[in-house]
């Protein structure tokens, strides 16, 4: 008997273990942050509600003293009521908190104010297994994921609460889109273009 064919099956036995150590690390994924919204997310409603904000019109708020009450289906809506406010800061108003101190009341009422995804994939998906996983192979991705927002604002007179003017629905978008195709990845947002 020769050397080289003494144990058989213990060279098959070393290459499977080796191969599922590899295969085990290709599915490793580490997991930086645990926030609620990823900056990702964050940039596009941000850059949502300020496109949106941008396009309110109405009277010279130039020195008028103005109370912004902002209605919202979701928690997010006190971060639309800054957005307005900032917006009318910049015209010249000044933003008081008591409604009896105000020139005008600003109504913002936020029809919707979130993110859309939506996800394109070729290739195959990653499949746990007991034995060996699967990591993911991808021949062409595409995830694009849209910023919202909708406002529909109206602003009264505060002495007299006479409707002076309903401003049109304000809306904003933003979007995100990562592409993959094997094995490159590219992504291009739109959130850090002026409005």
């Amino acid at each position: 008997m020769t050397g080289t064919n003494r144990h058989p099956g213990w060279m098959l036995v070393s290459i499977a273990a080796f191969l599922l150590v590899l295969s085990a690390g290709c599915s490793a994924k580490r997991t930086l942050t645990q926030t609620p919204r990823s900056g990702i997310e964050q940039r596009l409603l941000a850059g949502s509600v300020e496109r949106a904000a941008i396009q309110l019109e109405g009277p010279d708020f130039e020195g008028a003293d103005v109370y912004v009450h902002v209605v919202g289906l979701t928690q997010d809506a006190a971060y639309a009521r800054e957005a307005i406010a900032s917006e009318l800061e910049t015209r010249g108003a000044a933003i008081v908190s008591d409604p009896k101190r105000a020139e005008y009341i600003v109504k913002v009422l936020v029809q919707a104010f979130g993110t859309d995804r939506t996800d394109r994939f070729l290739g195959i998906p990653k499949m746990e297994s007991f034995l060996i996983p699967i990591p993911e192979f991808t021949l062409f991705g595409w995830i694009r994921q849209t910023g919202i927002s909708r406002l529909l604002v109206t602003i009264a007179d505060a002495r007299t609460g006479r409707l002076i003017e309903t401003v049109k629905k304000l809306s904003g978008e933003t979007v995100f889109n990562r592409v993959t195709i094997f094995p490159v990845t590219f992504e291009a947002a739109d959130f850090n273009d002026p409005p």
